[in-house]
């Protein structure tokens, strides 16, 4: 069980997949991604000591949320370091190059999850705030970071997902 979220399971990223550091700058965004596979794919990554990668948390397919990295740890998540100080990484599980297979019960984990880091650090719930990977500075061309990713890609459900994330805001400000 995670210590950060409750509903959150539990899985431990490799420590050179993040940084420990004691003072982080205040979290001011949140950055969504999408992992190209399930959780138990994600976290069988973000466990490999050599791939220097992790999100703080990730829905799996049946909008389960994992935990892989404590917030107040700084994970590797955006390519670039400024964002990653900044920021907590969540993603979904799924496809790369399609968004068809997120249903709605994911996107309403993540809207919850989204919901209550808002709440814990302040963060408006709008797109200057709550950002795609591919926003993330430090590509040459386009998409995000060094790498040049382009999640969560077309067809997202930004609308949705923000419209759900300030429901459960309000809910849990009543």
């Amino acid at each position: 069980m995670s210590q950060d979220y409750g509903p959150a399971e539990w899985h431990p990223a490799d420590d050179h997949n993040y940084s420990g550091v004691k003072f982080r700058e205040p979290i001011s965004k949140i950055v969504v991604h999408v992992s190209g596979g399930s959780a138990a794919s994600a976290a069988h990554t973000f466990q490999d000591p050599n791939r220097e990668a992790s999100y703080h948390y990730l829905i799996d397919f049946d909008g389960t949320p994992w935990q892989f990295v404590r917030e107040r740890a700084v994970a590797y998540h955006c390519g670039w370091w400024n964002w990653n100080q900044r920021s907590i990484g969540v993603g979904l599980a799924g496809s790369l190059t399609s968004n068809n297979d997120k249903t709605e019960e994911m996107y309403k984990s993540l809207a919850r999850l989204i919901a209550r880091l808002s709440v814990k650090y302040d963060i408006p719930i709008d797109r200057k705030h709550i950002k795609g990977h591919y926003q993330a500075p430090g590509c040459s061309g386009s998409g995000g970071g060094f790498s040049c990713h382009t999640d969560p890609g077309e067809g997202f459900r930004w609308r949705f997902l923000l419209s759900q994330a300030r429901k459960f805001r309000r809910e849990m400000n009543s």
